[in-house]
Order: C-alpha cells, then sequence, then structure tokens
C-alpha cells in the first residue's frame, strides 16, 4: 500500500491517489480496530455504522470468515501494524483522506500528560 501511494504506476498517479483518498479512512479504521485485538477480517463498528448513513450499497449477507490472530506472532503484527498504521496516517493526510478523527486521536496521544 505504501509503496503504491508512493510511487504509483506510470499514469495511474490520479487513480491510486483518488482511491485511497476514498478509501484511506476504512482502511485506518480496520488498523485501529486489529490493533485492539480483534480478529483479521472481523466488521469494522465504526465503518458499519458510517456505512449504513451513506448511500453506497450494503454487503451481500453471508457468512464472514475471520482470521483469529495467532498468540504467537501476534506480538509482531501489533508492531508491525502500528508502524505501518503511522505512515499510512501521514500519508493518506498528504493525499487528502478525510483522517481528522485519527490525527485528533494522534495528537492527543503524543500531547505531554501535563498540558
Amino acid at each position: 500500500m505504501l509503496y503504491s501511494l508512493r510511487r504509483p504506476p506510470e499514469h495511474f498517479a490520479d487513480l491510486v491517489a483518488g482511491h485511497f483518498r476514498v478509501h484511506g479512512h476504512t482502511i485506518l479504521a480496520a488498523c485501529k480496530h486489529y490493533m485492539a485485538g480483534n480478529d483479521i477480517g472481523s466488521v469494522v463498528p465504526e465503518e458499519e455504522e458510517e456505512s449504513a448513513s451513506r448511500s453506497a450499497p450494503k454487503a451481500k449477507p453471508g457468512v464472514i470468515r475471520t482470521i483469529p490472530l495467532n498468540r504467537r506472532y501476534a506480538g509482531s503484527f501489533d508492531t508491525s501494524l502500528k508502524v505501518l498504521y503511522e505512515d499510512l496516517l501521514m500519508e493518506f493526510n498528504v493525499k487528502g483522506a478525510d483522517t481528522r478523527k485519527f490525527m485528533i486521536e494522534k495528537l492527543k496521544k503524543d500531547q505531554p500528560a501535563g498540558t
């Protein structure tokens, strides 16, 4: 994802930027959901609520397969995802995605405790 954002294929820069501008918020919400310990592929509650309010077509009902994270690899997955999340947040912000909520959370987290 980061590679495509930073070095889009020739003649496809606008398409790549537009895609991530539209879907960046959803991707960041999914990262936060997984970092909270939820199974990969599980429904992200925030996105479920937002998509219900949008006019976008709903997903067809059916079986959703989730991938429980093997606790043996959970630490390295969490660490890697935290680093990726920070990089994606900055890249999506530059591309114009709706990152306002995530940027506010980051600023609050990074703020010194005494202020």
